[in-house]
């Protein structure tokens, strides 16, 4: 079966960009190795006496395995599973609709998580990487940061809040069928008349 048959692939690949990522893929295991076969082998000598390299190796050498039950918790309405489907129904459809398809909720948490996470490494890379240490311009940077990140973690906060309120207010007109195509339609972001009855 070719890859463009898979049900739902969006953005399926051609049999010749997948031959060009297979030969890319051969270069760097020849230049760096077998071991690059495998995730996370870039990191391996990071553990040379406890191999083979994790996310979660990872993240206690730095000091961030405390964050895994909220990374955990952004990937469960990605990542298939029965915590995921039971949390993504109780929380978007209240316990009585599952959540099916595109939808833009729920991703507050997520999205701060992100946003925290790339302020750190922006951080370390501007604090650290440099010789001398940081300079007064790499400070200001990170203020003018950490002010966007303020004003993006404000913005998710809002169009969660809206996206509940919108869902509330779907539910309290519910009509049956009806309210819940009104509720499907607001998830995705279209008007509810543009759903076929």
């Amino acid at each position: 079966m070719s890859r463009q048959s898979v049900p739902y692939a969006l953005n399926a690949q051609s049999d010749e960009q997948m031959a060009e990522f297979q030969q890319q893929h051969d270069e760097v295991v020849a230049r760096f190795g077998p071991p690059f076969k495998n995730d996370w082998r870039w990191a391996a000598p990071l553990f040379p006496a406890n191999p083979p390299a994790t996310l979660a190796k990872l993240a206690q050498l730095v000091g961030l395995d405390h964050l895994k039950p909220w990374f955990r918790l952004s990937s469960h309405g990605i990542h298939s599973g029965a915590t995921g489907a039971m949390h993504v129904r109780d929380f978007y459809g209240r316990g009585d609709v599952m959540l099916a398809g595109p939808s833009n909720g729920g991703l507050a948490d997520p999205g701060n998580g992100g946003l925290i996470c790339l302020f750190q490494v922006t951080s370390a890379l501007l604090i650290y990487a440099g010789t001398g240490g940081p300079k007064a311009h790499d400070l200001l940077t990170l203020k003018a940061i950490s002010r966007l990140l303020d004003r993006a973690q404000a913005t998710f906060l809002e169009i969660h809040q809206a996206l509940e309120a919108q869902e509330a207010a779907v539910r309290a007109g519910s009509d049956g069928l009806g309210g819940r195509r009104r509720l499907r339609a607001a998830r995705i972001g279209q008007p509810p008349d543009a759903q076929a009855p």
